[in-house]
């Protein structure tokens, strides 16, 4: 399994992130160590892990363009539109079919909330491109996630 990501400062705090994750199997494998797709840390607009299978790539590009700044508050608010791609297949020999559809694409917008040193926030709305038939209408399904994050040291 291998991750990569990429940032570059593109204009005064606005950002481009590039992020990548492959993971390639060389036999079937347990559902613990399967690859998952879907979801707010890799395709956003669908809901977590969608689909997860032995083998699989993700790639992510999203922009931070700042909108708002706090200055009493130390703080930025960004706006973030970004397209999220993901694939996944089994391994011969795993008596599971691929999932159908086996590709996820989305693209959508979040925003990023940062107060000082300590405490985030985010907000992505996913808009899902390639369909996905399910039952549930949770905010999930929906593509909606929401993060905060505070750390304490």
């Amino acid at each position: 399994r291998g991750q990569t990501q990429w940032v570059s400062l593109i204009a005064p705090e606005t950002l481009l992130i590039l992020k990548g994750d492959v993971q390639l199997a060389t036999q079937s494998l347990l559902r613990l160590e399967q690859f998952g797709m879907g979801g707010a840390d890799t395709v956003r607009g669908y809901r977590q892990n969608t689909f997860i299978s032995d083998n699989g790539l993700l790639a992510s590009a999203e922009v931070r363009i700042p909108i708002v700044r706090f200055p009493e508050l130390e703080g930025l608010l960004q706006i973030a539109p970004f397209v999220d791609f993901g694939a996944i297949w089994n391994q011969s020999g795993n008596p599971d079919p691929d999932p159908d559809p086996n590709v996820l694409v989305s693209t959508g917008i979040g925003l990023r909330l940062r107060l000082g040193d300590r405490l985030s926030a985010r907000f992505d709305w996913g808009i899902p491109l390639v369909d996905v038939p399910t039952s549930d209408r949770t905010l999930q399904e929906e593509g909606l996630y929401f993060s905060l994050t505070y750390q304490i040291y």
